[in-house]
């Protein structure tokens, strides 16, 4: 990826769960969290490289530039889908984000009040299976996932100036 004066290439393997690891992830519930996810991001001007779900968690591979705010970010991803999925429509759950993030989301929000509809009707089954109506544990793992490994970029920077 590129900016204006820098080239990089900044890349994560995210996973999160879902609450108490319940196995609500059923085909039909993983493929739309996938669209959901894939429509979020590029909101965020972050690419997903790719996407796979168990039955109670879900791994995510994305790009991302510096500016990103990875934790605002993935818990403004985990409130979207959990809205979404188990439809708690409740706007004050994103006070902890900046006024342009919450535009965004709530203008994300609006445009998918018609999916979060449709998301009642294709998958009632998912609520009855959730504590409080709290879709997602509230823990997540975030590891860089570069092209090098540590020890190759200590053995690179060691070795400048040496011919």
């Amino acid at each position: 990826m590129k900016g204006c004066h820098s080239v990089y290439c900044i890349q994560f393997h995210l996973v999160f769960c879902v609450k108490h690891r319940r196995k609500v992830l059923t085909r039909q519930v993983s493929e739309r969290l996938k669209e959901l996810v894939t429509e979020i991001a590029a909101k965020s001007d972050i690419r997903i490289i790719g996407q796979k779900t168990d039955k109670d968690h879900i791994h995510i591979l994305f790009a991302s530039k510096p500016a990103v705010t990875l934790s605002k970010f993935i818990n403004s991803l985990k409130s979207v889908t959990s809205r979404m999925i188990s439809n708690q429509a409740e706007i004050n759950s994103f006070r902890f984000l900046t006024l342009p993030l919450i535009l965004m989301w709530a203008w994300i929000f609006l445009r998918e009040v018609i999916s979060a509809q449709c998301l009642r009707q294709e998958f009632p089954e998912v609520k009855k299976y959730l504590w409080k109506d709290k879709f997602w544990s509230p823990s997540y793992f975030l590891v860089s996932a570069g092209r090098i490994t540590s020890d190759d970029v200590k053995k690179y920077v060691e070795n400048q100036g040496r011919k």
